[in-house]
């Protein structure tokens, strides 16, 4: 294991329930902004609007998989570091398990 090579080092779990101290959940939480904003706009796309022979949870799906791959573009590594930069500010809170 990666961690016998430094063993001054201890091993701290995350509190259960802390997407905060996370930041791949905090981009999560990004895209689903976008997604969900993206696709409140949505009306139709070349596909047209659902219909008997495409139906709405096709529809649906397919519009998602659109502004999904729209958002991913959103990233960038400023973002990322805002990400990381925001996250460790919550380290001593979470450290001394004070209420977050």
């Amino acid at each position: 294991m990666f961690l016998r090579n430094f063993p001054e080092t201890k091993l701290i779990y995350l509190i259960p329930y802390s997407p905060m101290l996370n930041p791949i959940e905090i981009s999560w939480s990004v895209m689903k902004s976008e997604i969900k904003k993206k696709f409140a706009k949505v009306k139709y796309f070349n596909d047209g609007y659902p219909s008997q022979e495409f139906p709405q949870v096709e529809w649906a799906a397919k519009a998602t998989q659109r502004t999904k791959n729209d958002s991913y573009i959103k990233f960038t590594p400023e973002m990322c570091q805002r990400f990381i930069s925001h996250m460790q500010t919550l380290f001593s809170d979470a450290i001394q398990l004070n209420d977050m």
